[in-house]
């Protein structure tokens, strides 16, 4: 419940990095869209908590690779869909491109963590808010594991799973997720504790050149 670092990193600038203080959530703070489809008084029931942090950095100047990243050990031993998952770190990392002016990142507005119920199909909104009317453009990506201060890998699923298809479902193969509004759409076919990696990417519009340009992720 400390401090975290984040590190900034681009091609045109020193690394640096920011130290980000909690500002809301905690011990306590349980997502409550988790139990849907838990007990909550049944002994074996997971508690996801939620943390706030907060950090100010001053870029140096503009750049159209900016990186913030995060990333920290380890990730819960009980996760389904991912190889020896008490072992591997997780990584967060957002981008930015500063030549097209100021920016506000899109942030999510549906929760990262639920329960699923069996046999149910969902429309998961993982859609985001753009405070800049930005273009946003939603994708499913594998999970990921830091391999430098701003680098990531790729984690290894394990077998009947994938970067696109985390879940077991019913069709098999069946989860999608709709590219302009980030709902992914499923129907669990087993119990199972797995993790999902979701991108928004941005994009504005370049009147000088008149093309469609990313400007953050």
């Amino acid at each position: 419940t400390g401090p975290i670092t984040i590190n900034v990193c681009s091609s045109c600038y020193a690394s640096s990095t920011i130290s980000c203080a909690l500002v809301g959530g905690g011990p306590g703070s349980i997502a409550p869209t988790l139990f849907d489809c838990v007990d909550p008084g049944a002994p074996s029931t997971v508690n996801i908590e939620v943390y706030i942090y907060k950090g100010i950095v001053i870029l140096p100047g503009l750049c159209s690779d900016w990186k913030f990243a995060y990333s920290n050990c380890c990730r819960n031993g009980a996760v389904t869909n991912i190889v020896n998952s008490s072992s591997q770190n997780f990584y967060i990392e957002a981008k930015l491109n500063n030549f097209l002016g100021n920016n506000s990142s899109p942030y999510f507005v549906g929760e990262p963590v639920r329960a699923f119920c069996v046999g149910k199909t969902f429309n998961w909104k993982q859609s985001s808010v753009e405070p800049d009317g930005d273009s946003l453009r939603y994708t499913i990506v594998a999970v990921r594991s830091n391999s430098s201060a701003c680098a990531f890998t790729n984690l290894t699923y394990a077998a009947g799973y994938s970067a696109l298809q985390p879940i077991i479902t019913t069709p098999a193969n069946s989860l999608s997720i709709h590219p302009g509004n980030g709902i992914i759409t499923f129907k669990p076919a087993q119990q199972d504790v797995n993790v999902m990696g979701v991108v928004v990417e941005e994009y504005r519009f370049d009147s000088t050149y008149y093309q469609w340009v990313k400007i953050g992720e």
